[in-house]
């Protein structure tokens, strides 16, 4: 079995979610200061270099006004496709 942060369906939504703040117009460095993370958290998990977990991924939504049921529910469709 593959490690999930090397899949097809992670790759998928690490896609979303740099579409997803690209398309609130967000940059790294100002949702880096949104999360008072440095600006390398943001580039290291958008990367696949570092693993998000669900509590993060509800903070970075959050931080960039993004409703995770919505982005979720988005997300299903992309991976319906991976099928």
């Amino acid at each position: 079995m593959t490690k999930s942060v090397f899949s097809n369906a992670y790759r998928l939504f690490l896609n979303e979610l740099v579409q997803t703040r690209k398309a609130c117009h967000i940059t790294q460095v100002r949702l880096a200061e949104s999360l008072r993370r440095p600006q390398s958290f943001i580039s290291k998990y958008e990367s696949g270099e570092r693993r998000l977990d669900i509590v993060e991924v509800w903070e970075i939504l959050t931080a960039m006004h993004v409703n995770p049921k919505t982005f979720f529910e988005n997300l299903d469709i992309h991976f319906k496709t991976l099928k």
